[in-house]
């Protein structure tokens, strides 16, 4: 096997250094850890046949955590065809209750009624209903927030 020299500074060093197994070379330290990497859809999937008491313990981590379902088609140029069964942590959003009824109304009919641009920025948008939107996550609603939900049916 042929080898090379190579000089590194004392932080390099101790930095390898600190990664090195028992019984591990530097070559196979470098070796490991240069092949570590993952593109993150390796990842998509990965919790698919997740049971019931396996996700209890995930989300006695985050309570935050609701099982989701990337549609078919959404990954399809990373190669993954189907459904991606996963969990998420929501994206909510909060606001004062100081924040007047009217402001919030307007906010959340803003970004409802323009939820089809929000593809443009992510595919999992897509199909995004304003039911999905006001979903209740265990966290009051603001006034303004209720009244527009209300108005178009997405909450009694």
């Amino acid at each position: 096997m042929e080898t090379k020299t190579i000089a590194l500074d004392r932080e390099a060093y101790d930095l390898l250094s600190s990664q090195k197994r028992k019984g591990e070379s530097f070559s196979d330290v470098v070796k490991r850890l240069g092949h570590r990497r993952r593109p993150i859809t390796d990842l998509a999937g990965l919790w698919k046949d997740l049971d019931e008491a396996e996700f209890a313990k995930i989300r006695q981590m985050n309570p935050g955590f609701i099982r989701h379902v990337i549609k078919a088609g959404t990954y399809t140029e990373q190669g993954i065809a189907d459904d991606v069964h996963t969990f998420q942590s929501p994206t909510i959003l909060i606001a004062s209750s100081k924040t007047p009824a009217d402001a919030i109304y307007k906010v959340t009919k803003a970004i409802v009624e323009g939820r089809a641009d929000f593809v443009h920025v992510s595919k999992v948008m897509q199909g995004v209903t304003a039911k999905d939107m006001a979903q209740d996550y265990g966290l009051p609603f603001h006034p303004g927030a209720v009244k527009y939900y209300k108005e178009i049916g997405a909450v009694k």
